[in-house]
């Protein structure tokens, strides 16, 4: 998989000493020990409350806040560093084989750790996230974390709402020596992803809205794979990238809807017996095609169910079903193999043979599970706005088959298929 990182920097004040070119960069031998942290610019524009929009499987990010925690083996928090600037002045732009932010972090002088085993955690998140730990916000719970604090290495947060804030996290054990030590963290999506790119849709009378219902839809997740020492090392990055970390009972199996009539002046029937894409609205929808409808949202992964994953559903606006569509992964995209799951009741980490199949399967972190195709946030074809170019909605007058897509930034990309 492609990554393309982004690396924190600090200001003066803070515990770590930031070095602004890449001649600052210094050699093992010179005793400076230093950390690279790397977020992956990778996402999708899909809507949420504190966090940007999801509106395509464009690879971006868009997080304001980055705390970076060293510990002892103990798990006692030995540095801590905040950045609230991670779009502006905390980072530099990135273009070197990708695009994003960079920067650097060393630990120069009397800075430097003793020599030894040490776990750096790194978590990223959006300006008013309503994650919480406990009844905590996790941006105060972190604010209140200082050096001798005891670090909770699988740090469990939780949302009230039923859909989730995109939220990134990190960890690596690092092996700190006289001669010079660095270190690279890679923080990893926490959340998956689910869009709906639909055009074609089947006239019902009273038809009202589409609505994505899932087998389950969890209220908390534990961030990063934090366990450095143990089958998660490197954040999961040795486990083919197969990861549930959500936990708890769902909250609400509808994901999302999207209204018609916020697509279409009226919902009328054409001569195909389909909602009349002449009465398409394209103020505010100049970047889909004509005629289609659009939601996404970021969800928190969950391990499969008995029954199907994913249905998409046109319901009237009492919320009676008129007709369904079950989401298909193909069978090439089913998973197999080992995949690793947070069993909160324990706690800890599990691991478990993939039993999916094309229609109960797993949501795993930083998946982006999609209908239809959109590749890009913006307009891809300025000389035909109601055409981009790469937009390939999917129609709903067809076979009940549906395709979901996961973008190849987001570790993996599943093209899935309606039933």
């Amino acid at each position: 998989m492609k990554k393309i990182f982004l690396f924190a920097m600090t200001a003066a004040t803070m515990l770590f000493t930031a070095c602004g070119n890449d001649d600052a960069f210094v050699a093992e031998n010179d005793g400076v020990q230093e950390i690279t942290l790397s977020v992956e610019n990778a996402g999708s524009g899909m809507k949420t409350r504190a966090g940007r929009e999801l509106q395509s499987s464009e690879a971006k990010q868009a997080i304001q806040n980055v705390v970076v925690i060293v510990t002892n083996s103990s798990n006692e928090i030995v540095k801590k560093v905040t950045f609230n600037d991670w779009q502006g002045a905390d980072a530099e732009a990135y273009t070197s084989g990708g695009h994003g932010r960079q920067a650097k972090i060393t630990f120069n002088g009397a800075e430097r750790l003793a020599n030894g085993t040490y776990n750096i955690y790194a978590i990223g998140y959006t300006n008013g996230t309503e994650y919480k730990v406990g009844v905590t916000n996790l941006a105060t719970h972190l604010a209140g974390l200082t050096a001798g604090n005891t670090f909770n290495a699988n740090l469990g947060i939780s949302i009230d709402h039923e859909y989730a804030e995109e939220i990134f996290a990190g960890a690596k054990a690092w092996s700190v020596t006289g001669s010079g030590s660095k270190e690279t963290v890679v923080l990893h999506r926490q959340v998956a992803g689910v869009f709906v790119y639909a055009k074609q849709i089947p006239f019902i009378t009273g038809a009202a809205k589409l609505s994505l219902y899932a087998v389950d839809n969890h209220p908390s997740l534990t961030l990063g794979q934090f366990a450095p020492a143990a089958d998660l090392a490197d954040n999961g990055g040795n486990t083919d990238n197969k990861v549930v970390n959500g936990y708890g009972t769902a909250v609400n199996t509808k994901v999302m809807s999207v209204a018609l009539a916020d697509w279409f002046t009226s919902v009328a029937e054409d001569a195909n017996h389909l909602v009349d894409a002449t009465n398409w609205i394209s103020t505010g929808h100049e970047n889909c095609v004509r005629g289609s409808v659009f939601m996404g949202k970021f969800i928190i992964p969950f391990v499969k169910g008995a029954s199907d994953t994913f249905v998409l559903k046109l319901e009237d606006s009492s919320n009676a079903e008129l007709r369904n569509w079950k989401i298909k992964l193909p069978a090439g995209e089913v998973a197999t193999g080992t995949y690793y799951y947070w069993d909160n009741g324990t706690p800890a980490w599990a691991n478990a043979t993939a039993s999916d199949n094309q229609s109960a399967y797993s949501v795993f972190r930083n998946h982006l599970y999609g209908i239809g195709s959109k590749a890009n946030n913006d307009r891809n074809n300025p000389d035909d706005p109601e055409v981009p170019d790469t937009d390939e909605p999917q129609s709903l007058d067809t076979k009940q088959d549906l395709f979901l897509k996961v973008n190849d930034n987001w570790e993996v990309i599943h093209t899935m298929e309606i039933e």
